[in-house]
């Protein structure tokens, strides 16, 4: 019996001893950061800073004549009258992903439509795969002449009169900027 004690708390010293020596390495582990370099590292979010706009202006025709049925391209330009030079790191390589365009259709009799709600057309981004994004540096008294599409005059029969009202936005989250209303004429 005196043996089965003896090996019982041999065996019980063993475990605190072991128990002890353990959440001894673990407590310095924890304050030494390099003990953790075989851990797997967690995908933090990038966060890009917002680029005021306050010396940017986004510049569309004010008033352009295009055939109906076709899908003409327009002609905008970022100007930027600042000081200091601007990175948009956010920009999409292709100019179509940076911008949307708002518009609505007029009654040429009318050219105040307030009621006409404005509709939103915009090209997305392909989902599931690599967009490449560029960056765009906007130096002193620099401008970016850039296009964008008008997909919504081909679904006007050839030759119909119509007239519409729009205006451009930027669709990134780090730079918000809005152009002014331009009229656009069908024939």
């Amino acid at each position: 019996m005196k043996t089965f004690f003896n090996c019982f708390s041999a065996v019980v010293l063993l475990a605190f001893f072991v128990c002890g020596c353990t959440s001894d390495k673990s407590a310095e582990s924890i304050k030494d950061p390099g003990k953790f370099e075989n851990m797997p590292h967690r995908h933090t979010k990038k966060t890009l800073p917002k680029i005021p706009t306050d010396d940017f202006e986004l510049k569309i025709p004010y008033d352009i004549t295009v055939s109906a049925g076709t899908s003409p391209e327009i002609g905008l330009q970022l100007a930027y009258y600042g000081l200091k030079t601007r990175e948009i790191k956010e920009w999409y390589m292709l100019d179509a992903y940076n911008f949307e365009i708002w518009y609505r259709r007029l009654d040429a009799e009318k050219l105040n439509g307030k009621k006409v709600p404005f509709k939103k057309y915009r090209v997305m981004p392909p989902q599931g795969t690599d967009v490449n994004r560029s960056g765009l540096i906007m130096n002193r008294n620099n401008r970016a002449m850039l296009s964008m599409n008008l997909a919504f005059i081909s679904e006007l029969n050839p030759g119909e009169k119509a007239l519409f009202e729009a205006y451009v936005n930027t669709t990134l989250r780090t730079f918000k900027l809005r152009s002014n209303r331009m009229l656009i004429r069908t024939k």
